[in-house]
């Protein structure tokens, strides 16, 4: 995993948007425009994303646990397979924003009542009882 600080992220996000698997655990990148960013597999764990433009981002992955995502913008992308425990998610766009059963959401939050959409991936396998389970707790995904 590559260390990154936050003027090269900066840097990276206007020139590729790609800062996949790096490193980021603990920066501040609050007001930061990361629109259409590929973090998948990124560690962001306890970072700063205060009223950040993460619309569209690619969120594969991430692990968001702790950190402040109050205000920011992470509509239209995705959080498949995303570890958002303890993360603070006041005030936080989520529409449209796709995630999948292996996301994991801090304790007590309702990602569909915050407009994400939980989808099922293609290329999951899984036992005819966790389908049952999801289809019972959210029909309308299915």
């Amino acid at each position: 995993m590559t260390d990154f600080t936050s003027a090269e992220i900066l840097e990276i996000a206007t020139i590729t948007r790609k800062l996949e698997d790096g490193n980021m655990q603990g920066i501040d990148l609050s007001q930061a425009d990361l629109y259409g960013a590929f973090l998948r597999g990124a560690n962001l764990r306890d970072a700063n994303l205060t009223g950040t433009n993460l619309i569209r981002a690619n969120l594969t992955a991430v692990d968001l646990r702790g950190a402040n995502l109050r205000g920011a913008d992470l509509s239209g992308g995705n959080l498949y397979k995303a570890n958002l425990q303890d993360a603070d998610l006041t005030n936080t766009n989520l529409h449209g924003n796709k995630y999948d059963a292996f996301t994991i959401w801090p304790e007590g939050f309702d990602p569909i009542a915050e407009g994400a959409v939980f989808v099922i991936e293609s290329d999951v396998i899984m036992p005819r009882e966790v389908l049952w389970n999801l289809a019972h707790q959210n029909p309308a995904a299915l």
